[in-house]
């Protein structure tokens, strides 16, 4: 049974109260995905023409949010001695294309650091750490930016395969990433990017 709660996961009380409703509810803790983030309004801009209150909204939220939710859940993962926590990270800052929308890239690229740093951390607790990267994906968020067309077209020119990443194309690693059979991986960033990223 699915519950919704409306959090702002950029305030630390918030994310507490989100973590205690969960405990309530379920009693224990299987799986946390970060997913929240502030992409949409964003649109190709000079990297010198970000404003520090865009730089710091994006920050907030991306970075800061998606290590409060960590914050909130880890303990009670650690009384559990297992859990997974994926964080939705993104090719763009591996990318060229990075420096048209550098607070998002750059806040992306923190997540990396993120990721291999509470792997290392959590995983003594039994808990997993990865991030699944994806390029840009043709959501509703995605379509509706003003310069959706020159961003798909700029990816896709990037791409061996050549379609558009859909949020479906990411379902199968987020499942595998949350199940028993991905027990042993962990501080991973896996790309779903069409062989965009190949390291």
């Amino acid at each position: 049974e699915a519950v919704a709660m409306e959090t702002d996961i950029s305030d630390e009380n918030a994310t507490k109260k989100m973590a205690e409703k969960v405990m309530q509810q379920y009693g224990k803790v299987d799986i946390l995905l970060n997913n929240a983030a502030i992409w949409y309004g964003i649109n190709i801009t000079p990297w010198d023409a970000w404003t520090v209150e865009e730089w710091e909204r994006i920050f907030a939220v991306n970075v800061r949010g998606t290590w409060l939710c960590c914050k909130a859940i880890a303990p009670l993962m650690i009384k559990q001695s297992r859990g997974k926590i994926i964080n939705m990270a993104s090719n763009v800052a591996k990318v060229p294309a990075a420096q048209l929308f550098l607070p998002y890239s750059c806040s992306k690229g923190a997540l990396y650091t993120l990721t291999h740093a509470l792997a290392r951390a959590l995983g003594s607790s039994g808990i997993n750490v990865n991030a699944i990267a994806p390029g840009y994906v043709a959501s509703e968020a995605s379509l509706a930016q003003r310069d959706s067309e020159k961003i798909f077209e700029i990816a896709t020119s990037e791409q061996s395969i050549q379609k558009r990443l859909q949020p479906t194309d990411l379902v199968g690693t987020a499942v595998f990433l949350a199940s028993e059979d991905s027990d042993f991986i962990s501080g991973q960033v896996i790309y779903i990017d069409g062989g965009t990223v190949m390291l």
